[in-house]
């Protein structure tokens, strides 16, 4: 099954436009796929900063649970 898509516009001056066109090109890739791989790019730092904010509560709180590289391999059976 496809999944469904969605348009979606920016505005932008002319100055702006020719700068990311020409970074597009020099990429070999569309402005869409520039535009998109950047937004991906920042939704993963988002992320990351989030993993980032969890783990600093754990570790505060006294919830943070960590195993050495021997207990990880006994705990996956390697």
């Amino acid at each position: 099954m496809l999944a469904k898509t969605k348009n979606m516009n920016i505005r932008i001056n002319e100055d702006e436009y020719d700068n990311i066109k020409r970074f597009a090109d020099f990429s070999g890739k569309t402005i869409s796929a520039l535009m998109l791989d950047a937004v991906r790019e920042q939704i993963d730092y988002w992320e990351d900063l989030k993993d980032i904010e969890e783990y600093e509560k754990a570790k505060e709180n006294g919830t943070l649970v960590t195993y050495t590289m021997q207990e990880a391999k006994e705990r996956l059976g390697l």
